[in-house]
Order: C-alpha cells, then sequence, then structure tokens
C-alpha cells in the first residue's frame, strides 16, 4: 500500500514540476512577444520619422529624403511596409 502512495506523491509533484515549467515558458512568451512588438513599433516609428524628414541627421551622415522604394526594399517586415508605405 506504501508503494501505491509513494507513486502516486511521485506523480503528483511531476505534475506540479510540470504546471511550474509551463507557466514558465507562457511567461516568457508573453516577455518575448512584447519585446517584439515594443521592437516594431520603434522600428516604425523611427521608419515614419525617416518618411517625414524628422530625422534628418545620424551619426553624423546627413540623411537626404527618402523615397518609398527605399523603404519597401530595405524594410524587413511585410507588415511594416504596409504601414509605412
Amino acid at each position: 500500500m506504501d508503494d501505491i502512495i509513494t507513486i502516486a506523491q511521485k506523480i503528483e509533484n511531476k505534475i506540479k514540476e510540470l504546471n511550474n515549467i509551463r507557466n514558465q515558458l507562457f511567461e516568457k512568451a508573453n516577455n518575448k512577444a512584447q519585446s517584439n512588438s515594443d521592437y516594431e513599433k520603434a522600428l516604425a516609428i523611427t521608419l515614419l520619422k525617416l518618411k517625414n524628414g524628422v530625422i534628418t541627421n545620424f551619426e553624423g551622415q546627413e540623411i537626404k529624403k527618402l523615397t518609398c522604394n527605399n523603404y519597401e526594399r530595405d524594410c524587413k517586415r511585410d507588415r511594416l511596409q504596409r504601414i509605412i508605405c
């Protein structure tokens, strides 16, 4: 009878451990998604500023007016291309 109780306790402990790991994975996934969202937002804002001429200089280099074609070619994310162009 003790063997059955011991096995049942081990199973319950493993289930708790798996739930803890699952919760950690969800938290890490949410943090990653938020980081990606923040990055894409910052990138979109920067590209809009470039397109609208708000940013005219970068590390001592003058930035001339860019056309939308430059953005389409240089932008790596289709979704940002649709937002900006």
